[in-house]
């Protein structure tokens, strides 16, 4: 079972994110916060497979969650964007979702893991 930790600055994407992750048996989630810095606590206790993190979070708290994802047994971490035009996922490249089996698909496979840095989109 993959466990999944949300950080979302806005409440109905993280709701919506939260309501298509608990459809699927091999998925536990097992938090949520509105930013890192409230998040940090609980993620390491929790100790999640992935995070999936809004993006447009920044400075100091972007450094904690870099410091974890540097750890020896660090989550994947899964930036999630909404635009005009639908929801994009972080994975080497944008890659625009269509479907929430796309959210699935994103904690089920591995891959790698991308540390937030100047070089994502904004």
């Amino acid at each position: 079972m993959s466990k999944v930790y949300l950080i979302f600055r806005t409440q109905m994407f993280q709701e919506a994110v939260s309501a298509i992750l608990k459809t699927h048996p091999a998925i536990k989630l097992v938090g949520a916060a509105e930013e890192i810095a409230l998040a940090m606590e609980e993620i390491i206790a929790q100790k999640p497979d992935v995070i999936f993190l809004e993006q447009a979070h920044n400075g100091a708290a972007n450094r904690d969650l870099t410091a974890l994802l540097n750890s020896p047994t660090p989550p994947r971490l899964v930036l999630l964007r909404l635009d005009a035009d639908g929801m994009r996922i972080w994975s080497p490249t944008w890659h625009q979702s269509v479907h929430a089996q796309d959210l699935v698909d994103a904690v089920l496979a591995g891959g790698e893991r991308i540390a937030p840095d100047e070089s994502t989109p904004t």
